[in-house]
């Protein structure tokens, strides 16, 4: 279906994402749409794929995350490092090993 309407896969896997986050959008006659049905509809028939693209870089940009970095100094020699905390399976169930 996606390859009859001619669009790529990043514009509609950006479209499908941009649908899940709109919550309401007015339509043409300024009536406020919230059922997803139609926001879908609106979204997909109204906004340019320049427009999805700006919205996805906002998005990109504006997300929460979270800084899994930590600053450590060797006993050693003293030098600072800078490290990421590696969230496996083992972060949340330690290893028995020792």
């Amino acid at each position: 279906m996606r390859k009859a309407q001619n669009k790529t896969n990043y514009e509609t896997s950006m479209t499908d994402t941009l649908c899940q986050m709109i919550l309401s959008i007015k339509n043409s006659n300024g009536v406020e749409v919230t059922d997803r049905l139609n926001i879908k509809k609106l979204v997909k028939e109204r906004l340019s794929i320049e427009l999805i693209k700006e919205f996805a870089d906002y998005v990109n940009k504006n997300k929460p995350d979270y800084d899994m970095s930590y600053n450590f100094e060797c006993s050693s020699c003293g030098a600072v490092f800078n490290a990421n905390v590696p969230i496996t399976t083992e972060f949340f169930w330690p290893s028995t090993r020792s």
